[in-house]
């Protein structure tokens, strides 16, 4: 069943950089700025139906969420809180139908580590060969600024 994930994850990794027009891994927050339509106005988290919409809102570190069916009962939700103390909060959550259990992390990241390498580690793109750096130093960012609940 992992493997069905990752390799779920690596297709839907594609998509949402090709889709959301992120082909350069160096893309930061900062330059999306005039991209996103605005917040609505009740200041609510976006609901976003596809990665693409996900990757422009969690760059930016705006309220959003992303829920996506990956099959076998399984969930994988993306969640964007905010700025909160200068770092954007963001969640990731696993959880499992099949078992109740679920699979959180909690995670405060410096706006400037917000890039496209942080999408592709969350969507398992950098587990492939000729991304070994890449992993690294997501993997690193990961343990500094995330705790799992």
């Amino acid at each position: 069943m992992k493997k069905t994930i990752f390799v779920g994850l690596i297709i839907l990794t594609t998509t949402v950089l090709v889709g959301a027009g992120c082909s350069n891994s160096n893309q930061k927050a900062g330059d999306l700025a005039n991209t996103l339509p605005a917040q609505t106005n009740d200041n609510q988290p976006v609901v976003c139906q596809d990665p693409p919409c996900l990757v422009q809102y969690f760059l930016r570190c705006q309220p959003a969420t992303l829920s996506m069916n990956l099959g076998e009962g399984v969930t994988y939700v993306i969640k964007v809180l905010g700025l909160e103390d200068g770092k954007c909060h963001w969640q990731s959550t696993i959880t499992s139908g099949q078992t109740p259990s679920s699979e959180t992390n909690d995670c405060y990241y410096p706006l400037a580590d917000m890039t496209t390498d942080t999408i592709d580690h969350l969507f398992g793109a950098d587990k492939v060969a000729g991304k070994e750096a890449v992993l690294q130093a997501q993997n690193n960012l990961f343990q500094a600024n995330c705790t799992a609940k």
